[in-house]
C-alpha cells in the first residue's frame, strides 16, 4: 500500500518543505485510516524521513492498535523521500513545473541524468528493494509505504502506465498492489485493475 501523507498546511516556500508536519486534522484522519484497516493481518509501515510522513505513519499505527491490530513502524525508506541527483535542481523543477507535466517530463528523460536520476531507474530500483523486503519476511502482513505525491505519481506511471494527468493524488490517497505469480492487481482511484506491469517485474 502506497500512501501520500495526511493533511498539512500549504507550503509557501522551499525552506518549509522538509519541516512541515501534519495539522491536527491530518493526525485525526490518519488515525481513522488506521482504524479502518483489516486487522486479520499485521502491518509494517515504512515512511519518508520527512516529518509529516513520520507523523502519518505513527497515527496510522496508533489507530490500528486501538482496534486490536498488530503492527510496527520499520522506519525511513530512502526512495520514499529522496531521488538521487542535484537536490537544488530537483526542488527547482518541483516548484517550477506544473504538477502533472513534471512526471511526464521526468519519464520522457527531459532532465539531465546527472541532475535527476532517470525515472525508469529510480522506479525499478525501488520495486526491487520493496519485493526483496517482502520476501525476507513472508508472514501474513500488509506493507504500507507513506510518502509524497511526487513518488506516488511516479510509481503509478512508471510501474503501471497510469497517466498522471488523470488526477493528482490527494492527502492519504494512493494505491494498493497485490502481486500473485504473474498476476498483478492494482486498486487505484476507487477501481480494481488487473494490469500488465513492466517486463522486468516478473523477475522480482
Amino acid at each position: 500500500m502506497f500512501l501520500r501523507h495526511s493533511h498539512r498546511d500549504s507550503i509557501q516556500n522551499v525552506q518549509e518543505m522538509a519541516n512541515l508536519g501534519l495539522t491536527n486534522q491530518g493526525k485525526e484522519i490518519a488515525q481513522i485510516f488506521g482504524k479502518n484497516l483489516p486487522f486479520n493481518k499485521s502491518i509494517r509501515i515504512f515512511h519518508s524521513a520527512i516529518k509529516r510522513c513520520k507523523e502519518t505513519a505513527e497515527c496510522i499505527l496508533e489507530g490500528f492498535l486501538n482496534i486490536g491490530g498488530k503492527g510496527k513502524i520499520i522506519g525511513p525508506f530512502k526512495p520514499l523521500f529522496q531521488v538521487d541527483g542535484d537536490r537544488e535542481y530537483i526542488v527547482d523543477q518541483i516548484f517550477n513545473n506544473p504538477d502533472k507535466q513534471l512526471i511526464n517530463r521526468w519519464g520522457a528523460a527531459h532532465f539531465p541524468p546527472e541532475k535527476i536520476e532517470p525515472l525508469h531507474i529510480f522506479s525499478k530500483n525501488t520495486a526491487e528493494q520493496i519485493f526483496k523486503m517482502a520476501k525476507e519476511d513472508p508472514t501474513n502482513h500488509i506493507d504500507i509505504y507513506v510518502t509524497h505525491d511526487l513518488q506516488i505519481m511516479a510509481f503509478r506511471y512508471s510501474w503501471f502506465g497510469l497517466d498522471p494527468c488523470d488526477y493528482w493524488v490527494s492527502f492519504i490517497g494512493g494505491f494498493i498492489i497485490s502481486k500473485n505469480g504473474n498476476t498483478t492487481r492494482v486498486f487505484n482511484n476507487g477501481k480494481l485493475h488487473e494490469i500488465k506491469p513492466p517486463y522486468w517485474w516478473g523477475n522480482l
